[in-house]
């Protein structure tokens, strides 16, 4: 015979009642809040493992916009667990989702750069830009956009003084802008040779 509980002349199933219970429980305890209620505050800031003071604000409307859009906060800050955060919440891990590409990097002339501990060498966010605003690259705006590879490899091998540091020259870039292939690309083509045509993109290796 079927449980029941009942009020007056209405008769409740059995796992209408559990569900109502659970759903009573349940509405006891706060709400995880809107991840954006908080970040979407232009003045937020914290501090970094260096000590300085960085933005932590996040645009509704670009993040909306971005090819993360689908995912949830917590999708990529899996350590975050309640609110407010403490402790801070761990360096966001994209080998998550773009393992190959991660591990592409990793044994990168980029990647072994990082790995040396160098600040100015090629990231994720780097080339891609801020997680939060990332689109596509078939997006005329995106920094990897084929029309945009030269603007965004130039942003560190056309500044003298990082790749001075790094030991290297700002030359080969230069020569590239001037060349009938920089210059094509300069002028709107679609189909001339960008850097990453030659030199690969994630997995960029040495010469040698």
């Amino acid at each position: 015979m079927a449980l029941s509980a009942s009020r007056g002349s209405v008769t409740c199933p059995w796992w209408l009642t559990v569900a109502l219970l659970v759903l009573s429980a349940l509405s006891a305890f706060p709400q995880a809040p809107d991840c954006l209620s908080c970040d979407a505050d232009k003045s937020l800031t914290t501090t970094d493992a260096s000590g300085k003071q960085k933005s932590v604000h996040v645009d509704p409307a670009a993040f909306q916009a971005s090819v993360h859009a689908v995912l949830g906060c917590s999708d990529c800050h899996a350590g975050v667990k309640a609110y407010p955060h403490d402790p801070a919440p761990a360096k966001v891990d994209c080998g998550q989702c773009h393992a190959d590409a991660v591990a592409g990097h990793r044994n990168s002339v980029h990647g072994t750069a990082v790995a040396q501990g160098s600040e100015r060498a090629a990231t994720c966010t780097g080339c891609h830009g801020d997680a939060h605003t990332l689109r596509p690259s078939g997006d005329p705006k995106s920094r990897t956009h084929r029309a945009n590879i030269p603007a965004t490899c130039g942003s560190c091998h056309g500044v003298k003084f990082v790749m001075e540091g790094r030991g290297l020259s700002t030359q080969p870039f230069e020569s590239y802008a001037q060349s009938v292939h920089g210059k094509a690309v300069a002028n709107g083509s679609a189909k001339a040779a960008v850097c990453t045509d030659c030199h690969r993109s994630h997995d960029v290796l040495r010469a040698g």
